[in-house]
């Protein structure tokens, strides 16, 4: 999809896509014009080439154009995309009406803050304190989606459930090297899909859910591996 603007956000492509069939992810490399918007099915990829050039995105000069894509996903980079990955139990009804809940939070650049926030799979973050090297020019973040790996890891998360891993003290956590993971409505529900989803990419250490504020609950969690490599 290109012709987009330049804070076009994922969910805007979900609420635009969504009519077509599920939309699993949603990718925008950062400072990018244009973004790749995945299905499930290979048919409801070539009904939505019926969005081409029927839509101007707010921001953005001319309609946008669709075509089918042979990008695989592995020619991205964590750290350079806004992303969006739809949960599996979700209809396309259902993800457009998300998406028409989210587009307050998704669809604006977040407030500034002391420290620049990144994409899902980002440093410097909770228990790291170590530089990061490819901060996005943007300074925010959307909902993110995570990439697997070239090649997945033929073994299953050990210990199986998220609940039995072992407890993590903060001598320990200081050590580890964080993720973050953005875009979660309720991201408690989500931990044991994302200790799964992420152990294909190493062995992790923790999933933390940081606590509801007075302001609002946190749309985000950290997965934590002992290696950078893991992490990356």
């Amino acid at each position: 999809v290109s012709c987009l603007a330049a804070d076009t956000a994922p969910v805007e492509l979900v609420r635009i896509f969504s009519v077509y069939g599920v939309v699993r992810e949603v990718y925008i490399p950062e400072g990018a014009y244009y973004g790749f918007v995945r299905f499930g099915r290979e048919s409801e990829a070539i009904a939505a080439l019926a969005a081409d050039q029927t839509t101007v995105l707010r921001g953005a000069s001319h309609p946008m154009k669709v075509e089918l894509s042979s990008h695989h996903r592995q020619q991205f980079r964590p750290l350079e995309r806004r992303s969006y990955t739809a949960p599996a139990s979700l209809s396309p009804q259902q993800q457009r009406r998300q998406a028409d809940d989210n587009y307050d939070s998704y669809g604006t650049p977040a407030p500034p803050s002391d420290t620049l926030q990144q994409g899902r799979f980002s440093r410097p973050s909770y228990g790291d304190q170590r530089p990061a090297n490819n901060t996005p020019r943007n300074g925010w973040s959307t909902s993110a989606a995570a990439a697997p790996p070239a090649e997945r890891r033929p073994w299953r998360p050990n210990p199986a459930r998220v609940e039995d891993l072992p407890s993590v003290d903060k001598e320990t956590r200081d050590r580890l090297v964080s993720v973050k993971v953005d875009g979660l409505d309720e991201p408690g529900k989500y931990r044991q899909e994302v200790y799964e989803l992420f152990s294909e990419t190493g062995k992790v250490c923790e999933v933390y859910v940081p606590m509801a504020r007075a302001f609002g609950s946190p749309h985000y969690m950290f997965v934590r591996y002992s290696t950078t490599e893991e992490a990356e």
